[in-house]
This record gives C-alpha cells, structure tokens and sequence, in this order.
C-alpha cells in the first residue's frame, strides 16, 4: 500500500498552463462543493436574519447561538485555504463576519453621570435555583447593594424571600410570584404574574420611586431549542417549544405597548440578541448594553458557547450611564448591573 501524500490537492495543483494554476477534477469537485455550501449558508443566514423563527422550516436554528455556524464557516474557510482556493476563502470569512454582527458586539465606555442627578441601580440575576449555594448569590449581591434585584430561578417560597430581603434590604420590600422574585430599597405594589409554561412567568408590578411609579416586568421566559433530556420533555420538540416561546412573547409586548409610563423589562429571556423575540423589544424600548456595554455582553456560563440571553430593557424616561456583566460564578448565568437615572420631567 502507498504511502498517502503530504498535500491531498498536491497532484491536482500542480499543473500549470500560461503562469496560472490549473486544478485537477477532484479538487474542481471539492471546491464546487464547498462554494455552493458557503452561499447556501450564507443566504439561509441573510434570510433568517430578517425573517426570524417565521422562516420555513429552519426558523428555530435562529433562536440558537450563531457562534455554533461561525465555527463551521471557520473550518469551511481553513478547508479553502488548505485545498488553494485563496480568493474564495474570503467567503466563510465574510459569513462568520455576519454571525458576529447578529451577536450585536458593542465598544461603548461608561458615560459619566451628571452632577447632581440622582441615580437608580438595577440588578437582574438568574440564581439557577441557589444550586451553588444561597450565599455565594448573596455575597453578590451586596458587593453591588442595587436599589431594584430582580431574580430568576428564586427557590424556596415566601419565607425565604423574607430572610433574603432582611438580610440584603433590610428598609425595603420583596414581591415573589412564582420562581421570580424583585427586591427593592423603594415599595412595591400590584404585584402579578402571568404564566407563559411550566414555572416560567412574566412577573408584573410597580415600583414607587419618589412621586414616580415605574412599571417592573421581571421575565424569565422558556427555552426555545431543548439542550437535554429535561428540556425535551418540559417544552417538546423545537416547534412546541417555539409556539411556547411566542405565546409569552405576545403577552409581553401587549404590556409594553400598554403602558404609558416608564418602564422596566428584564430578566432570562433564553433567546439571543438576533431572534425575533429580542429585536421586536429593542424597538419599544431601549437595550441597556447597546446603549452602554461593551464587548459581546455574554451573560450565559454554561459549556455550550458564551452568549448573551440575560437582559434589562428601560422605556426612553430613563437615562443608562453604565451597562456591566459582572464575572461572578454563583449561578450558571452573570448577573446583570445597569446604572441609570430617571428624568423627573417626562
């Protein structure tokens, strides 16, 4: 038996008519191949980027992280390169280019807060059900002493929802619905939840800040592509869990069109910055990190590629002077930590 060529293409490059390289049938195929899967891509991309989960069939790969399909576009780009098809090679490129941008990757800085503006601190924060312990997420929490906690995931009940709120509000008030809990320095009331499937809620109150009450919308919303066995079983296959997904979607933007006032959307959305769901809110209300993040804002943990699921949405009488994602390890989700002033003339 031979021995296997150092460059499978080698043979077929070889070749050379007038100074120009003439490529061999094999590699003629193999190019062929791959060109026509990079445009294919490359338009499901374009199109799903528009059309969102209502896309025919493959509507549910855009409710998924595109770093899944800039990796294969990578490897179809190292593929070009190895088999000399140099020009070309730019196509994946380009591809991988575009999944970054639907990541939504941010350079802004801090803006400084204005001399004599009072300012209010939010903090959202999926707990993953206290499962690395209850004070690890406490000791998180008063590193930063927010004036307003929303939590996801929060497990025990009303009693200890009280002994969270002695503990880190000691003057302020709890409202619990569910696994979502809000925590404040300022009263709460009209507190609501609204079932989307199986413990996952849209969690509706009011806060009082002064003479102003800003509506709260504490999310944590379903899992739209099944990762496990558990999730399969929870929200069915891609297109139940799809359907699931939706039904909360409209019930929340029926909210956000409803209210008048100021307002504030946050929470697990468990959907990403390019999904229909995320960019239809982003057009009512303003996105914290596009507003004052940086970077691309991952607010997932997990072993699958970091990506960012967690967000605060506030209504234009807020002004956001800071977006962080703190890197904290007490929970498979990084809290969220927004600073932000309310404009007493709107």
């Amino acid at each position: 038996m031979g021995a296997i060529p150092e460059d499978l293409f080698a043979m077929s490059r070889k070749k050379r008519k007038g100074g120009k390289r003439k490529f061999g049938f094999f590699t003629r195929v193999v190019h062929f191949v791959l060109i026509t899967l990079s445009i294919l891509l490359g338009i499901v991309f374009a199109a799903g980027y528009f059309i969102g989960e209502d896309m025919p069939l493959l509507g549910w790969l855009f409710e998924f992280p595109m770093l899944f399909f800039a990796v294969g576009l990578f490897l179809l780009a190292v593929i070009f390169a190895a088999t000399g098809l140099r020009l070309w090679v730019l196509l994946p490129l380009v591809e991988v280019a575009f999944c970054v941008m639907m990541l939504q990757p941010r350079f802004n800085s801090f803006k400084p807060v204005p001399e004599g503006i009072k300012t209010l601190t939010v903090m959202s924060y999926n707990v993953e059900q206290f499962h690395r312990g209850r004070e690890k997420v406490m000791d998180v929490v008063r590193k930063i002493s927010p004036d307003i906690l929303l939590i996801q995931e929060f497990k025990g009940g009303s009693e200890t929802a009280e002994s969270f709120c002695d503990k880190l509000f000691p003057d302020g008030s709890f409202a619990l619905i569910s696994r979502t809990a809000v925590f404040s320095k300022y009263p709460l009331k009209k507190n609501e939840g609204i079932e989307i499937y199986e413990g996952r809620s849209i969690q509706k109150l009011v806060v009082e800040i002064g003479d102003k009450e800003v509506t709260l919308c504490n999310v944590h919303f379903p899992v739209v592509v099944p990762l496990n066995r558990y999730h399969l079983k929870i929200y069915g296959i891609f297109g139940e869990a799809l359907k699931k997904q939706r039904s909360g979607r409209e019930k929340l933007l029926e909210i956000i069109d409803e209210i008048t006032g100021p307002i504030v959307v946050s929470g697990d959305f468990n959907a990403a910055p390019h999904t229909m769901l995320i960019r239809m809110i982003q057009e009512r209300l303003q996105d914290s990190f596009l507003v004052s993040g940086a970077g691309l804002g991952h607010t997932f943990d997990s072993k699958l590629p970091l990506i960012r699921i967690d967000y605060i949405f506030l209504s234009n009488e807020f002004s956001v002077y800071s977006h962080e994602v703190l890197d904290e390890k007490a929970s498979d989700h990084r809290p969220i930590v927004v600073i932000v002033s309310l404009d007493e003339s709107k």
